[in-house]
């Protein structure tokens, strides 16, 4: 019996099921061991496919692990966008509205604390090209925050003052050591407990005086 021709739309749809079943065993691979003593073998193993198969999606574990990273980037603001559209919902002033995004997106990061240790820690001395895959998620952020931010700013006017994008940029890298430094001396788990610092950051910089 002859085997069923396969359409170009069932290989796209097979391919991406594939695509997504290796980054996954990324993650899964990353939280339970870390980035640095993953291989591509285990991760192979995890995603019920051969290496040659891995190679045709992905370059080496590096390039995989970055199109994992703005995967996860793109979740994140959703989920924090999400957030924020709830607060609103609720009636919130702007300051409990930046709350609300502050502590989604510290949750998110205590919940995948194999990723966010990658990210913060064994990402910028990865190379140019993670360097590069880095400056386009922070453009993700950038634009993302920079609409809320204007959102506020037409809502209250006579206490949110419109900002520049790189303001918005320089408070992000605040933000951004913040984590880091907490991260370094107590772990992942715990990043929720800068909330209030996180949200000060912001709350400084959009506040009219």
């Amino acid at each position: 019996m002859a085997r069923p021709v396969r359409s170009s739309a069932d290989r796209v749809a097979a391919e991406a099921e594939q695509r997504s079943r290796i980054l996954s065993a990324l993650l899964e691979c990353i939280e339970e061991i870390g980035y640095n003593a993953t291989t591509m073998q285990e991760v192979a193993a995890r995603a019920r496919a051969s290496k040659s198969v891995i190679y045709a999606h992905f370059d080496n574990k590096l390039d995989c692990f970055l199109v994992l990273y703005e995967l996860v980037t793109r979740v994140e603001l959703r989920v924090v966008a999400a957030a924020e559209s709830r607060a609103v919902s609720a009636g919130l002033g702007w300051q409990a509205r930046v709350r609300a995004m502050s502590l989604e997106f510290l949750e998110l990061l205590a919940r995948a604390p194999g990723m966010t240790t990658a990210v913060l820690l064994e990402l910028p001395a990865a190379g140019p090209s993670a360097l590069a895959r880095r400056r386009v998620t922070m453009d993700l952020y950038l634009d993302s925050l920079s609409v809320i931010a204007e959102d506020m700013a037409d809502s209250y006017p006579d206490e949110v003052r419109r900002v520049d994008r790189s303001w918005m940029l320089a408070a992000l890298g605040g933000v951004n050591e913040l984590v880091l430094e907490h991260i370094e001396r107590f772990g992942p788990a715990t990043v929720a407990d800068i909330v209030d610092d996180v949200t000060r950051v912001f709350v400084e910089m959009l506040e009219r005086r």
